[in-house]
């Protein structure tokens, strides 16, 4: 198949293969290899092979994170946000387990915490991102939300990343808390 896109193109073209040794051990190969024409006649071929198996191992080493991860989350009742130290919001994942967000999907990235919730929740927000950030530590907190007449609470807990970026997980125990209340 390279080869006749070789011949057609009439330019050089590379190539994986994997080799099983001897010993059982596979190797990856990337084989390049440049044609020589005269006129339409392929007159010879120069190329160079490439040992590429610890490319290979590591892309399917993060491969079978990445589908581990997807796994983890997809099991998660939580909504989890990327957010920077300003309180703006980068990325967030959701299962279908996860609530429904308060705010427009469309509109969240970019964003801040006090565009969604107000001056003096986004401000807790701010400062617990700030503590986690300043600490290196996972800092735990609740908080509610008002929409209209109806109050949801919720559990927030903020880990570091790099590049002063948290990662946070938000559960809505909204129904636990009317249980609760409800013994008292």
């Amino acid at each position: 198949e390279k080869l006749e896109e070789m011949h057609r193109t009439k330019m050089p073209v590379s190539m994986e293969m994997r080799l099983i040794l001897p010993d059982r051990q596979t190797k990856w190969i990337q084989n390049n290899v440049a044609p020589r024409f005269d006129g339409d006649i392929l007159t010879g071929m120069s190329g160079v092979n490439i040992d590429i198996t610890d490319k290979k191992l590591a892309a399917d080493q993060i491969r079978n994170q990445n589908e581990r991860l997807k796994a983890m989350i997809s099991a998660l009742p939580d909504l989890i946000f990327v957010t920077d130290r300003s309180g703006k919001y980068l990325e967030y994942f959701k299962s279908e387990l996860s609530d429904t967000l308060i705010y427009p999907e469309d509109k969240l990235i970019g964003s801040s915490v006090k565009d969604i919730f107000g001056e003096e929740t986004g401000e807790l927000h701010l400062q617990k991102i700030g503590e986690c950030l300043d600490t290196q530590k996972l800092v735990s907190y609740e908080y509610m939300f008002e929409r209209g007449d109806v109050s949801r609470y919720f559990e927030a807990r903020v880990v570091p990343l790099e590049n002063d970026k948290v990662l946070r997980f938000i559960r809505d125990f909204t129904e636990r808390k009317i249980k609760d209340n409800e013994l008292k």
